[in-house]
């Protein structure tokens, strides 16, 4: 088997020719070859630029404050109808009078007590911002797509790299079954 897979790489060395040198091992071997063309293969990448944008909203703020303030002048109006009221009294015309004024004064003081409520607005301002995000394409090398010919024939591969004139190519030899 193996003086079969040795006059194959022999045969092969011999279709060659002048060539290129090609060095044998078990069941393949290294040649060069004479690149016809390489062109670069470019990649549109995106990468994400991000950025916070922020901006000042104008806030208010609605307080409400209530605040009771007695008046006097319902206490006078309700002691002097207490008043007048007791001294009609039948009895004790004085005293009523006295009871009716206090009565009267306390009453018109409570009902004519005061509550004010004032609506205050206050504004300022907040600051708001958010996370924008942009994408820049650029425009990447990935590689080559490399033409090639060896033994008379063309061939086509991508490398990483540029070539320069030559490349080094693997030949496999293995026996087919007829």
């Amino acid at each position: 088997m193996n003086t079969k897979k040795a006059a194959l790489a022999t045969g092969l060395m011999a279709m060659i020719g002048s060539q290129s040198p090609v060095f044998a091992y078990e069941n393949w071997s290294y040649a060069r070859a004479r690149v016809l063309s390489s062109e670069p293969i470019y990649e549109t990448m995106e990468y994400p630029i991000s950025s916070q944008v922020c901006r000042y909203e104008p806030v208010e703020e609605v307080v409400i404050e209530s605040q009771k303030r007695p008046n006097a002048g319902g206490a006078i109006v309700g002691g002097l109808l207490g008043a007048v009221i007791g001294s009609h009294s039948r009895r004790r015309k004085g005293q009523n009078a006295l009871l009716g004024a206090t009565a009267g004064a306390v009453i018109g003081q409570s009902i004519n007590r005061k509550t004010t409520t004032q609506k205050r607005i206050y504004q300022s301002q907040e600051k708001v911002c958010h996370e924008n995000v942009s994408y820049r394409k650029v425009e990447e090398l990935v590689g080559y797509q490399v033409e090639y010919e060896f033994a008379g024939q063309r061939y086509s591969t991508e490398m990483d790299q540029e070539p320069g004139n030559y490349i080094k190519i693997r030949l496999q030899v293995e026996p087919v079954a007829e």
